[in-house]
C-alpha cells in the first residue's frame, strides 16, 4: 500500500483524505472563518431579539426548528443571554482565524472577476 503522500485529519465524525497539505490549512481555515462568523451572528442576533423586546430564549427555541439549528446555538446561547462569557477560545485565536479567511479571500478574489 502506498499513502505515504495522502494526508489524512479526523473531522468530529468523518475521516478527510486528501494529498496535499494546502487542502487542509484552506479546509481549516474555512471552517474556522464559519464558526466565527456563525458565533458573531448569533451574539449580534440575541442582543437584536432582547432590545427589541423579544425573549431571547424563544428566539434559540426557533433557531432549534429550522434549516440553521446547530450545536453551538445550543450550546452558547443559553450561555450569552446569561453574559456568562467563559472562554473556551482566545479571541487573539479568532481573530487571526478571521485575518486568515480574509487573506484566503484576498488571495483568491481573482476567481471571482
Amino acid at each position: 500500500m502506498v499513502f505515504n503522500d495522502v494526508l489524512s485529519v479526523y473531522m468530529g465524525a468523518f475521516l478527510v483524505i486528501y494529498n496535499c497539505v494546502c487542502f487542509f490549512v484552506y479546509l481549516f481555515v474555512c471552517f474556522f472563518f464559519f464558526l466565527c462568523s456563525m458565533m458573531n451572528a448569533s451574539s449580534e442576533g440575541l442582543v437584536l431579539a432582547d432590545r427589541s423586546g423579544l425573549n431571547p430564549h424563544t428566539l434559540l427555541d426557533v433557531l432549534d426548528l429550522g434549516g440553521i439549528a446547530n450545536p453551538m446555538f445550543r450550546l452558547k446561547g443559553p450561555t450569552m443571554i446569561q453574559n456568562s462569557y467563559s472562554p473556551a477560545f482566545p479571541l487573539k485565536h479568532q481573530q487571526k482565524d478571521m485575518r486568515l479567511a480574509l487573506a484566503l479571500g484576498d488571495g483568491n478574489a481573482y476567481l471571482c472577476q
